[in-house]
């Protein structure tokens, strides 16, 4: 029968369909199951599974990566990993990220995470020397994670506890992200293409006054105020046009953004030797005004050989990165100025130029300024591994990594009022950041007592080096000039260079009995240029254990349900230097004191050579299940941190002439919680698929120890056994209903009230308003396939407090826009449930508002954050086109999000200040195989 089918299924083996269809013949080569359990993970300086891991390691394959239309990888993580926290800065390419593994550490030195890329560490810095041009915060410290590119990335591992992590000894306290780029694979050579396009808009707009309801406003205003009127301090009221409207929020960020991504892949090779080459160019348009847009071209080449006899292999991988990132504004131009412009301002005047009447800010001509920025990352790794002996191997590791940034931000003279006789600007900065690694190993594997121990000893000499500069340059008196380092006068120049030298001995001990009993034990010895000679090495250690339970004889005949599972724990030290070189020593800055003469001063750092690391004590607890022949994969784990030994920058009374210096304080941050992971293949077939993989945080965070807190620089910004993240503020009453004021709460007198602005954050007038860091998140993702057809769909919630809208009320009643929820003001006495009355100028009343509990609110939001859709063209149908395989899809960020904060989105809660938000984006591509 031509028409049947065999089908070849079992246990531990791949199910396959072979169609007759006449043949007389069947060579069928049966593949093993790999179960989740037993696919490679990648950890520090190794490799393992996860069914013998003693750590805690997430990893995050390409194929996930690939599913999202992003430009910064970080952002493929959101939502989809425990404990780990992930925010975008802003909706504009190049914006920072705010990445954090299972809290807060430290309260004053770095809590980045430390990334490793293909072996070569990677700054988690921000190269950027100059803010944004946009002055909403959103370029001003971008991610340098922007110059490498998803396509190229095979996988991302988020090292956690400290049996993960103290293998990188004084750079694990905050975690690691491993990012390992593709490789080659044996076989017949291919050229894979893939092409998008999309576009997207901010995911929600705030409705603002119209201008009826300003000019009412404003009327108010002067009435509260016992002030009239007058073309000097009221235009808005006496000179412009009473029934016009521009919606300046609209104009600002109302645009549709556009991209296109083209990539090609040439993938091959033999038993010995395997190849990839593959090139990636990326443009995409933002929302901004004027003609913004961000690119990027990488390049990114890796080869691996092995020798006849196996003994030795040799794999260099290098990848290069080009981006050019173009934006408008000026640090005039900021978001919670724009959004909030004044509706029935005259942009142009009669004759048709922009108008500078009324002494205010005209948006359009701020857009005329930009800034511009183009960075370049290069990244060589070079592995060399020889088999010694049977068991023994010899690995050195070699890397350099470059990131260099070129930036200007002119301010033309078209962007300036002309009654100035204004002449263009231009700030010039260029930073570049050498990293050079290198790292010989010796691996010995041996059989010891009837069990498999394996023996890592290694070293590590890493160099950086810094060098930037700064230069301010005036007088342009052609706009047309205005990015030429040849014209203008130099006002202001600025250059340094910074050397960071690291030096450390690590050693691994592993030992499996009988697949059953696991310990792991890691040591790492570090010497760092950032402490004084007395203080610059540092012992880092961690034990970790485990056993899997399921492979014990007493459980093999609940095998059929019980197919996995395993206990383990973990214990150790992590350190932190974070901070910045030389603050051991004391150092001086050039300036021109005497005119165009230079002189040297002391900088404002006093030195200190006695501070050390800060060391955090890890400990974790988990259950591992896998049930149903691991159809279904479970995960519990118990945390615990504590980070001592905090180094911060500890202020000194100006009269001292320095604002302070760096030391460690006795103050000890906890951070615990619980972590649950599940993965299940709820149905599986050969023409029909479901799995589901979820995951869930309980954080908690909290600043356990501080003496001498009360008598500190911090005291108005902790408190002992609250998390670091607290918000504190007057708690609002509510508004006096006879005169329209704001009243307050003093709760040290039990209900009196404050009467003046000052107040005393630390058991004062003050109490805890909220917290900026979630209390609890989750991520679910929906994978389904029905034969061609690939559907996957993630959701994203975080349980979270943040700023609102109430945060920039302070000015309510100036000559400043408002949002449409404010309009419920005081007006006459006897009005309840108020907001505050306005007025033209600064007030206590508004003053307390501004500064009281009303600022905060739940944010918490459910997100729709990404879908792929995908359609597979059935074989059949190509082979006569030689294409190997061809799929159509189309993928969507940020579609959905249900909140009831009132802002523009809560990711950007935690900010007070407005920033553009997240884009949601819809992409169409096409994927080939040649």
């Amino acid at each position: 029968d031509d028409n049947a089918i065999l089908v070849f299924s079992g246990t531990n083996i791949e199910t396959q369909e072979e169609h007759l269809k006449g043949r007389k013949d069947l060579v069928i080569v049966v593949k093993t199951k790999v179960s989740k359990l037993d696919e490679v993970q990648i950890i520090g300086y190794g490799t393992t599974t996860k069914r013998y891991s003693t750590g805690d390691v997430t990893t995050v394959k390409s194929e996930v990566i690939e599913n999202q239309p992003v430009t910064n990888p970080l952002q493929t993580l959101e939502g989809r990993v425990a404990g780990l926290q992930i925010s975008q800065g802003s909706g504009l390419p190049g914006s920072p990220i705010t990445v954090q593994i299972r809290g807060q550490n430290s309260i004053a030195a770095s809590n980045n995470p430390l990334y490793i890329v293909d072996g070569v560490p990677f700054t988690s810095t921000p190269v950027e020397v100059l803010g944004g041009a946009n002055g909403d915060g959103s370029t001003v410290y971008g991610s340098p994670m922007n110059s490498i590119d998803p396509s190229d990335i095979e996988s991302i591992s988020i090292l956690k506890d400290a049996d993960a992590t103290a293998i990188y000894g004084s750079r694990g306290s905050n975690g690691v992200i491993l990012i390992t780029t593709k490789k080659g694979i044996p076989g017949k050579t291919h050229l894979d293409l893939n092409i998008n396009s999309g576009a997207g808009t901010i995911t929600r707009m705030e409705k603002t006054w119209n201008t009826q309801q300003y000019l009412a406003v404003r009327e108010d205003a002067f009435t509260n105020s016992g002030i009239t009127p007058t073309v000097s301090n009221a235009p808005d009221l006496t000179l412009w046009d009473k029934t016009s409207y521009f919606n300046w929020q609209k104009w600002y960020m109302g645009n549709t953004a556009g991209s296109f991504n083209g990539t090609a892949t040439l993938i091959g090779g033999n038993e010995q030797t395997t190849f990839l080459i593959s090139g990636t160019y990326h443009h995409e348009t933002n929302v901004l005004p004027g003609n913004t847009s961000y690119s990027r071209g990488n390049f990114h080449l890796n080869l691996n050989h092995i020798s006849a006899d196996q003994r030795f292999t040799l794999t260099p991988s290098i990848f290069y990165t080009t981006d050019n990132n173009f934006l408008t504004g000026n640090s005039n131009g900021a978001l919670s100025l724009i959004a909030r412009g004044i509706p029935n301002y005259p942009i142009y005047d009669s004759t048709g130029k922009l108008n500078w009447t009324g002494g205010q800010e005209n948006y359009v001509a701020d857009a005329l300024a930009y800034s511009k920025s183009k960075t370049d990352n290069l990244n060589a790794d070079l592995i060399l591994r020889y088999q010694i002996l049977s068991g023994l191997s010899a690995q050195v590791n070699v890397g350099y990594n470059k990131i260099e940034i070129n930036q200007i931000t002119p301010t033309p003279i078209a962007s300036q009022n002309p009654a100035y006789d204004p002449t263009g600007s231009d700030l010039f900065g260029t930073n570049a950041i050498q990293t050079y690694v290198v790292e010989p190993q010796l691996n010995f594997t041996n059989s010891f007592l009837g069990g498999k121990f394996d023996l890592l000893a290694g070293t590590t000499f890493q160099h950086s080096n810094t060098n930037g500069q700064f230069i301010i340059k005036g007088g342009y008196t052609d706009d047309l000039l205005i990015e030429s380092m040849n014209y203008g006068t130099v006002y202001y120049v600025s250059a340094s260079t910074v050397q960071y030298k690291y030096a450390s001995l690590f050693g691994r001990l592993s030992y499996n009995l009988k697949n059953k009993y696991l310990v792991n034990a890691n040591f790492r010895r570090d010497g760092s240029s950032r402490f004084g000679p007395d203080k610059q090495f540092g012992n880092f250690w961690s034990i970790g254990s485990a056993w899997v339970f399921s492979n014990e004889a007493f459980l093999k005949n609940h095998r059929r349900w019980l197919s996995f599972g395993k206990l383990r724990a973990s214990l150790g030290t992590t350190g932190n230097d974070g901070i910045g070189d030389y603050g051991y020593v004391s150092t001086y800055t050039s300036t021109s004191l005497y005119g165009t003469t230079n002189a040297i001063i002391p900088s404002p750092q006093i030195a200190n050579p006695d501070f050390q690391w800060e060391v955090n004590h890890k400990m974790e607890a988990a259950l591992e299940l896998g049930l149903d022949h691991d159809h279904l994969l479970f995960t519990a784990s118990f945390y615990r941190n504590r980070s001592g030994n905090q180094l911060v920058n500890y202020a000194l009374p100006s009269i001292t002439g320095s604002s302070g210096y760096t030391a460690n304080l006795p103050a000890v941050v906890q951070n615990e919680g619980w972590e649950f992971e599940l993965t299940a293949n709820i149905l599986k077939s050969k023409s029909f698929g479901w799995a589901i993989s979820a995951n869930l945080t309980l954080p908690s965070n909290k600043l356990v120890e501080f003496p001498g807190l009360i008598n500190s620089s911090y005291a108005n910004s902790y408190v002992i056994g609250k998390p670091l993240s607290i918000v504190q503020a007057y708690h609002l009453i509510g508004v006096d209903p006879n005169t329209g004021t704001t009243v307050i709460q003093d709760v040290d007198k039990n209900g009196s009230f404050v009467p003046t602005s000052s107040y005393n954050k630390q058991g004062g007038a003050c109490i805890i308003a909220g917290k900026t860091a979630p209390a609890w998140y989750a991520g679910i993702d929906n994978s389904l396939h029905f034969k061609e057809f690939q559907f996957d769909i993630f959701f994203q919630y975080i349980n979270q407090e943040g700023y609102n809208l109430y945060t920039l009320y302070g000015n309510m009643g100036r000559m400043v826009n408002s949002w449409d929820s404010y309009l419920p003001y005081w007006k006459k006495s006897g009005d309840e449930n108020v907001l505050p009355a306005p007025f033209i100028s600064s007030n206590a009343s508004l003053t307390h508002f501004f500064q009281s509990d009303a600022i905060f609110r739940d944010a918490s939001f459910l997100r729709l954050k990404n879908i792929s859709f995908s359609y597979r063209i059935p074989d059949r149908w190509i082979n006569s086109l030689k294409i190997t395989s061809l799929q159509i899809y189309i993928q969507g960020q940020n579609l959905l999000t249900i909140t009831s904060y009132k802002g523009y989105d809560p990711e950007n809660a935690s900010n007070s200040n407005l920033v553009v938000p997240p884009l949601k984006m819809l992409t169409v591509g096409i994927k080939c195989s040649l």
